[in-house]
């Protein structure tokens, strides 16, 4: 199958000068320093508001049972049988 040749140059508009000030594809880093400091401030409230969940759904610790300190640790695959005589 024979493929026709275009002039590719001949359809291509010649190049133009642009200053570089106007070729920027953005303004100065004022709107993205914005976009992050909001964004910080935002992951800050969800942080404050995940630990007066956390502090909320806590039991007092008249209704904790037992030192956690003193727990042992739980074997995978469930504890362990116990030895008969």
């Amino acid at each position: 199958m024979a493929r026709a040749h275009f002039d590719q140059d001949a359809e291509r508009p010649a190049p133009q000068n642009v200053p570089p000030v106007r070729a920027r594809q953005g303004l100065l880093g004022v709107p993205v320093l914005i976009v992050l400091v909001v964004g910080l401030i935002l992951a800050a409230i969800a942080w404050w508001g995940a630990e007066l969940f956390g502090e909320a759904i806590t039991p007092p610790a008249s209704e904790q049972v037992g030192n956690p300190a003193n727990v042992e640790p739980v074997q995978p695959g469930g504890p362990a049988p116990a030895s008969r005589p």
